[in-house]
């Protein structure tokens, strides 16, 4: 991640975790003003560590809190759910549970949210492909947000649509190195990189497969 944001023109400290949230501080003010850094916010949110439910306390990497118990008012997870049993429990008593149990529970719930956040983003690239499909033959501003070794993924900055502009419809052949930052032709010489804003015709739009097809419209 950091070397993709370096590619797009911003410096990552990673060498501390405090130099990290400072970095990523900084990403959120800058993406405000560049619509191309934009691209990092998303991909940032990724590369953090998700959460896991469990009954090992680690802390909150996020709160900085050594002792920390997920619990939310209103209760909008099963999690909290479980707390608030919990410390119902042992307003009049001492009361323990069965470690491995929760440990079970938690691992559930864990698996539970994974899925969810699945199918929201799945659900999300539907609708996204169904919007895009009223505008077949349309042209738009994108920027490319991927690298593969057949061609380039754009995204659309308004509608953050994400469509595929292939090798073969540009008529030419690309070497696309390990980092994936780039691809250089080998014929031309031509680049593109990640970041960089293009012109694309919207080809084709599938909501069941969720793929949307792109075109390089050439200046």
């Amino acid at each position: 991640f950091a070397l993709f944001a370096k590619e797009l023109g911003f410096q990552f400290n990673i060498n501390k975790p405090a130099q990290i949230a400072e970095s990523f501080n900084r990403l959120s003010v800058a993406a405000a003003e560049n619509p191309v850094l934009k691209l990092l916010e998303p991909l940032a949110i990724r590369t953090m560590a998700k959460a896991v439910y469990s009954t090992n306390n680690i802390g909150h990497y996020g709160l900085g809190f050594e002792y920390y118990a997920h619990f939310t008012s209103p209760i909008r997870r099963y999690s909290d759910i479980l707390v608030h049993r919990l410390l119902y429990k042992n307003l009049q008593d001492i009361y323990r549970t069965d470690k491995v149990a929760l440990e079970k529970e938690a691992k559930h719930i864990s698996d539970q949210e994974k899925k969810a956040t699945d199918a929201e983003r799945e659900s999300i690239k539907y609708f996204q492909t169904l919007y895009i499909s009223k505008y077949i033959g349309h042209e738009f501003d994108g920027v490319i947000s991927g690298i593969i070794e057949r061609g380039i993924f754009v995204e659309l900055p308004e509608s953050q649509v994400e469509g595929l502009v292939t090798f073969d419809s540009m008529g030419d052949v690309f070497l696309v190195p390990a980092s994936r930052l780039k691809a250089i032709s080998k014929i031309s010489g031509r680049e593109f990189k990640m970041g960089q804003m293009v012109r694309i015709k919207i080809i084709a739009a599938d909501p069941d497969t969720r793929r949307t097809d792109m075109e390089l419209v050439e200046e």
